[in-house]
């Protein structure tokens, strides 16, 4: 079969995109936003004692997603957590390269793409510029400041993406990208069935996808396709229907107070690096914008897309401003300004495809007629070397990283002394521990609830562990640990090392102790 084949060129640009997704290397299970988001499919699967933990126990705001984490955990085993992700990231990959593909179109050829996979491959694998800053003396502040301008360029505002080195149910918005691709090659209906599909997974997309569908419809009124325009929009909320009312009657507030009391908790304590923009705006936010405004710029050449980019950043930005104004906590925690998720790296991918065309154009210039397959060549050879090493490299990443275990650590030795019915009070930051342990523990900072009376219950049990581990005295720690007996039946007390006082106010023995961390089983008199 020829080089020159479509089906060779297709292959090899699927099997490039597999590797942008094994260069854009994975943390190790459980990381990050994990520790929430996995919580409710691990204790449906029987996973540890988590069943009884106190937040499995709420309401579960992302069912399909936990339905998922549940059965591949019960079905498949956690590598096809990985595999989940090299799956979603290869199509984050395709969707970029096709809109970047469809804006450039009546220039674009292999050699376009070929660079620009290049560029796209190296903006999303910065991790690989750190042993440089190892071998080089002077670059060892010269490399994280780079790799971070580079990260905000692919990133969305307020310190939300789509892309993280972490499954999450946010990583589906990958499905709202490729869901603009399809409508720039007139797909519609698997359009909205892409966006619909990213909502599904995680709820907070409802609001991005019905903005997103509302653009393709009047992209599709203004082409004088009336009829299909309302029958794209009779779909998507036929399809969209079952998580609508999912959400509006499992996080149906008790009361108005509650419900203001509640989303006060989140925007201006939890969360608020993602819920207000006092919080979030800065050089970085701007650089944001900046790309956003260039790559619609860009994208005039193709009507379709520019009017797409064009209409959600203006509805993103108007219910942002007004937001602002208003200070309606429920609109802050819409998230408008997560249109930027996607339209960020949408409109980065257009700027990089317009480089890409000028790159190849320049080479066209300088190098004479003759000698340009030989060019050619060298751009293919250097991206095929460049992309095998990068892919392998940040498979191997992954891989030493899910492999690596601690077996001399508190988290080890809560998994391995496991027992029904334990309950631990962990320091508020120790993340962590619940899924790496597999016990229920009383509270974190981390992971809360959604609905307005747990998350107000969330928050007083935040206080109560403060409370704890902020006394001053151990009479203080003693009064504290008594009011968190009367919420939890607390078993295990982990405590850091060098905060003896607080050891005094534990009756029952220490059974562990690390570099960080003490453990003190509590007698059986002192838990219900």
């Amino acid at each position: 079969m020829s080089i020159s084949s479509p089906h060779v060129r297709i292959a090899g640009f699927l099997g490039a995109c597999l590797l942008f997704a094994g260069a854009f290397y994975q943390a190790p299970l459980f990381s990050s936003n994990q520790n929430t988001y996995f919580l409710n499919g691990l204790a449906h699967a029987g996973y540890g004692y988590l069943s009884s933990d106190w937040l499995a126990l709420q309401t579960d705001h992302i069912p399909v997603f936990s339905y998922m984490v549940s059965f591949v955990h019960t079905h498949g085993g956690d590598w096809l957590f990985y595999l989940l992700f090299v799956g979603l990231a290869t199509a984050y990959a395709v969707s970029l390269s096709a809109i970047a593909a469809r804006t450039f179109s009546a220039e674009w050829r292999w050699q376009h793409m070929t660079v620009f996979l290049f560029m796209l491959m190296f903006f999303h694998s910065t991790w690989m510029l750190t042993p440089l800053a190892e071998l080089i003396p002077g670059l060892q502040h010269v490399i994280p400041a780079i790799q971070k301008l580079i990260d905000m360029s692919t990133s969305g505002l307020a310190g939300q993406s789509i892309l993280r080195p972490i499954l999450q149910p946010s990583t589906f918005g990958v499905l709202i990208l490729a869901g603009v691709a399809c409508f720039l090659y007139r797909r519609e209906f698997l359009a909205v069935a892409c966006m619909v599909l990213a909502a599904t997974v995680h709820p907070t997309y409802i609001l991005h996808a019905a903005i997103l569908t509302a653009a393709c419809m009047f992209v599709l009124a203004l082409e004088k396709r009336i009829q299909r325009a309302l029958a794209v929009g009779v779909f998507a909320t036929l399809l969209v229907l079952p998580v609508l009312l999912y959400v509006a009657l499992v996080l149906q507030p008790a009361s108005p107070a509650q419900l203001a009391e509640a989303q006060s908790i989140l925007v201006d304590e939890r969360i608020p690096h993602h819920a207000k923009v006092s919080a979030w705006f800065s050089f970085g936010a701007i650089l944001k914008i900046a790309i956003i405004v260039a790559g619609i710029a860009v994208s005039f050449r193709h009507k379709r897309l520019f009017m797409v980019l064009t209409l959600c950043t203006v509805t993103g930005l108007a219910l942002s401003l007004l937001q602002v104004m208003t200070a309606n906590t429920s609109l802050a925690l819409l998230f408008p300004w997560r249109l930027s998720t996607w339209l960020v790296p949408a409109c980065f991918a257009i700027l990089l495809g317009g480089v890409s065309v000028l790159v190849v154009r320049l080479l066209q210039t300088w190098v004479a007629p003759g000698k340009m397959q030989y060019v050619h060549l060298g751009i293919a050879g250097l991206f095929i070397t460049f992309a095998v090493t990068s892919g392998v490299l940040g498979v191997h990443k992954t891989i030493d990283g899910a492999r690596a275990t601690t077996q001399n650590d508190v988290v080890f030795y809560a998994r391995t002394h496991a027992q029904p019915a334990q309950t631990y009070l962990i320091p508020l930051k120790y993340e962590n521990f619940r899924l790496a342990s597999g016990v229920p523990v009383f509270i974190d900072w981390k992971s809360h609830p959604y609905r307005d009376v747990e998350v107000i219950e969330w928050h007083d049990r935040v206080a109560l562990a403060k409370a704890f581990y902020q006394a001053e005295s151990s009479e203080a720690a003693a009064g504290a640990l008594a009011a968190i007996q009367l919420k939890a039946s607390i078993t295990h007390v982990m405590v850091e090392t060098g905060k003896d006082y607080l050891l005094q106010a534990l009756p029952g023995e220490t059974i562990f102790q690390d570099d960080h961390y003490l453990l003190r089983q509590l007698s059986a008199t002192t838990h219900r």
